[in-house]
């Protein structure tokens, strides 16, 4: 259902239902646990809230550590929310490295092929943007 309402775009709808299957879920590390906590997450960071986004993630990343998907999403809040791009491409890294090590056979109903061409192309973004920050600071 939190996927469905993030295809049309409705995060308000996101967030209600999974705040609402989040505190119904008696197997806090069950997949659909760690899922619809991720979905949570992704609607935090479309709010520009980044805690709570972070908070969620967090979780998720305690209990399924080699989702490549999950450090991209802390990379995402650290590029869009924090402004900290040094920070995110830390993340992104995590994605590569770790999503790499990710099971073939793996249950979750991500992308494993997914580890490799998001993050790459965010760390060229960061670096090109701490590049372009570099540059304007040594004309100032």
């Amino acid at each position: 259902e939190a996927s469905l309402l993030l295809s049309m775009g409705d995060i308000d709808g996101i967030m209600n239902v999974t705040q609402h299957y989040t505190f119904l879920e008696t197997k806090k590390s069950s997949m659909a646990a760690i899922m619809n906590r991720y979905y949570y997450a992704l609607a935090f960071l479309h709010k520009g809230q980044v805690r709570p986004a972070l908070q969620n993630i967090n979780l998720c990343i305690c209990a399924k550590p080699l989702m490549a998907e999950f450090w991209c999403l802390i990379g995402d809040v650290y590029y869009h929310l924090k402004k900290d791009f040094k920070k995110a491409a830390g993340f992104y890294e995590n994605a590569m490295i770790l999503g790499s090590r990710r099971h073939k056979s793996d249950r979750y109903p991500m992308d494993i092929s997914k580890y490799k061409e998001y993050p790459q192309k965010m760390i060229e973004s960061c670096r090109k943007i701490n590049e372009s920050f570099g540059v304007y600071a040594l004309k100032t």
